[in-house]
């Protein structure tokens, strides 16, 4: 999977475990990685990604760098959520940072995602995760 926000300023990209966000401010990041933010975590393929709707009246850059939340969902059943930018910049990895997650949320019995779906909700910033027929609401 693969999705933009943070006013299409950020990307982030899944393949198999490993997510990636890259801040593209106005160059291409190719070969910067410095600019990009390594997202940890996940033990099975991630499924999806979602950044948060944007705050009313927030401001998206903070210190030049966006400020945005990130969920991720792997075939697991596992949900992550994470904030980039602003404060939570994460630890130099190489010459990427790496983020951890500051939600987690783990399927009824830890099973598998199969049937999961996961959604933000405007404009109130909850996710909402449907798993093995139950809703959970995450506000992170």
């Amino acid at each position: 999977p693969v999705v933009w926000g943070a006013g299409g300023r950020v990307l982030a990209a899944a393949g198999g475990r490993s997510v990636v966000a890259w801040d593209f401010d106005g160059e291409p990041p190719v070969r910067q990685n410095g600019r990009s933010t390594l997202l940890g975590g996940h033990s099975a393929p991630v499924v999806w990604l979602g950044f948060a709707p944007a705050a009313e009246g927030a401001a998206e850059v903070e210190g030049g760098s966006p400020s945005c939340t990130l969920a991720t969902a792997s075939a697991d059943g596992r949900v992550l959520v994470f904030r980039l930018g602003g404060e939570a910049k994460g630890r130099a990895v190489g010459a990427a940072k790496w983020a951890s997650p500051v939600c987690v949320w783990q399927g009824p019995g830890g099973g598998g995602g199969e049937g999961l779906l996961v959604r933000w909700v405007e404009p109130s910033r909850l996710l909402v995760v449907l798993a093995d027929g139950s809703l959970h609401g995450l506000r992170c």
